[in-house]
């Protein structure tokens, strides 16, 4: 469906510099330290829409159930609507932090990153 694989670490960047960072790592490869899986950010507000409390809710009830939840289970968990916990599952696929596969007439929801680390620079 979409997503990735594996689990692994995710650095959010906020008014991060995708270009300074690629020119980093291809001018001095040996010494760049980039994280494999980065996701850049304007502002502060975007990371708040995409990792609102009730998201990162749902990203934590993933991490904590092996079996891989349906939507509609993920709503009994969670005590909310399944159309709400549908929409944010979308707005974490699109973003590649949750992935959905389907096995027979069942959706299951994973997450793709079992750590979240964010960067905001205090001064420019």
């Amino acid at each position: 469906m979409c997503g990735l694989e594996m689990k692994k670490k995710l650095t959010i960047k906020i008014g991060g510099d995708m270009d300074a960072d690629d020119r980093e790592l291809l001018t001095n490869i040996k010494k760049a330290r980039r994280p494999s899986h980065t996701l850049y950010l304007d502002s502060i507000e975007q990371l708040h829409a995409l990792l609102s409390p009730k998201k990162i809710h749902i990203l934590k009830s993933l991490l904590e159930n092996d079996d891989n939840p349906t939507v509609s289970e993920l709503a009994k968990k969670t005590n909310r609507k399944q159309e709400a916990i549908s929409r944010d599952i979308h707005d974490l696929c699109d973003r590649n932090l949750v992935r959905l596969e389907k096995k027979g007439q069942r959706v299951h929801a994973k997450t793709n990153y079992d750590k979240i680390v964010i960067e905001i620079p205090l001064a420019r």
